[in-house]
C-alpha cells in the first residue's frame, strides 16, 4: 500500500508540473484566456475544481494500470549472461541480487527522470512460476526482447 501511494503521489506532481508547463506555454504565447494574476479563480470555477478532481483521480488510478506483473518463461532464464545483456541493452543494469531476485535499474539519469524514480524492474527466479515486475512499457518491451531471442536461438 505504501508503495502504491508513492506512485500515485509521485504521478500526480508529474500531472501538476505538465499542467503548469502547458498552462505557462498558453500564457508565453498569448493564447490562455486566464492571466497569471487571476490563476486563483481556477480553484474556485467548476472547471477548475474538475480539473483538479482529474489530475486526484488519475493519480490514484495511474499505479493500477501502469505496473504489472508478468510470468516469465523458465526456459527464458537459462542463460544470465544473455539476460543481463538485453537489459543493458534496454537502459537496465543489475543494481543487486538477493536469493534469485534480480533488481533492475535505469542506469540513464533521464530515462529515470522519464519513468519518475520508479525504474526498478524486477525478476524472481525463486518459485517454479518466475516473474518480472515493474513498469508496464518496460516489462512488456523486456519480455517481448525475450521471446523474440529465445525463438531465434
Amino acid at each position: 500500500m505504501k508503495q502504491y501511494l508513492a506512485r500515485s503521489f509521485r504521478y500526480m506532481v508529474y500531472l501538476i508540473v505538465l499542467f503548469i508547463i502547458i498552462y505557462w506555454i498558453m500564457v508565453l504565447t498569448g493564447t490562455s484566456r486566464v492571466s497569471p494574476q487571476t490563476l486563483g479563480l481556477f480553484f474556485k470555477t467548476q472547471s477548475g475544481l474538475l480539473m483538479i478532481g482529474i489530475i486526484i483521480g488519475l493519480s490514484l488510478l495511474y499505479p493500477l494500470f501502469g505496473f504489472v506483473s508478468r510470468p516469465v518463461r523458465a526456459s527464458l532464464l537459462s542463460d544470465k549472461g544473455l539476460l543481463i545483456s538485453l537489459m543493458e541493452g534496454e537502459g537496465f543494469s543489475l543494481k543487486q541480487e538477493i536469493n534469485g531476485v534480480l533488481y533492475f535499474r535505469a542506469t540513464s539519469p533521464l530515462k529515470r527522470l522519464i519513468m519518475r524514480y520508479d525504474d526498478t524492474i524486477v525478476l524472481n527466479t525463486n518459485n517454479p512460476n518466475p516473474y518480472m515486475s515493474g513498469n508496464r512499457r518496460a516489462v512488456t518491451r523486456i519480455l517481448f526482447r525475450l521471446d523474440t531471442l529465445h525463438i531465434n536461438k
